[in-house]
């Protein structure tokens, strides 16, 4: 691994070269991965920090009639999975699969954790990237528990701009599934926004026009 490589990662943005490269001469291993390939397996120990530097990955389980339940997605230039390494949780407790072509790095905790307890800015930056993906759970974890699809995607909208990091699904597979919603029904719902002038959809985005409109929604339940 270069330096380079880390620049664009979240936690590692603004460092300094000298923090970067006693990071680059731990033991790290790189994977290139094709849609579908196995990240890690159940049961596996956590024992690195992976480094999204490119594609997508996510959290997935399969079911008995062969179908597949995406619980999470996972972004470039993301880092996972601090919450489980700080907790001392030893054992992945899921799977985790490359949904796009994707380029990641195994950073070894061990190491690692030893460099971000010594210098306060990665401190800084691990502490908020933490922040940011806890705030981003808790906005969908609100959104699900409205009823109605049109109630779901209105929080989201309303609230997805208090997420500092890149972290809006980028196709409509994606936002169904972490808003728990079939497809037909969010783009039936995103349609009637859009062609009443709330929303605007653009590729990869979808633009607010008339957040008040959107605010109405959820308040006038």
């Amino acid at each position: 691994m270069k330096i380079a490589d880390l620049k664009s990662i979240h936690i590692f943005e603004g460092i300094d070269d000298k923090i970067l490269d006693k990071i680059c001469k731990l033991d790290i291993d790189k994977a290139h991965l094709m849609p579908g390939d196995m990240v890690v397996c159940e049961g596996e120990e956590v024992d690195s920090l992976i480094v999204i530097k490119s594609g997508l990955l996510k959290q997935a389980k399969y079911l008995e009639d062969g179908s597949e339940k995406t619980i999470a997605y996972y972004y470039e230039n993301e880092v996972y999975p601090l919450h489980l390494l700080y907790a001392g949780i030893r054992f992945w407790p899921y799977d985790i699969y490359a949904e796009f072509e994707s380029e990641i790095f195994y950073i070894p905790w061990d190491g690692l954790k030893e460099i971000i307890a010594s210098e306060k800015s990665l401190l800084h930056n691990v502490l908020l990237f933490t922040a940011n993906c806890t705030c981003h759970t808790k906005i969908i974890l609100n959104a699900t528990r409205y009823k109605k699809v049109q109630e779901r995607i209105a929080y989201w909208l309303t609230m997805k701009k208090y997420i500092r990091y890149n972290k809006i699904p980028i196709t409509q597979k994606m936002l169904s599934d972490t808003l728990r919603v079939t497809r037909p029904s969010l783009n039936q719902e995103l349609k009637k926004l859009e062609s009443l002038g709330v929303i605007n959809i653009e590729t990869n985005n979808i633009e607010v026009i008339d957040e008040e409109y959107l605010k109405e929604i959820i308040e006038n339940i």
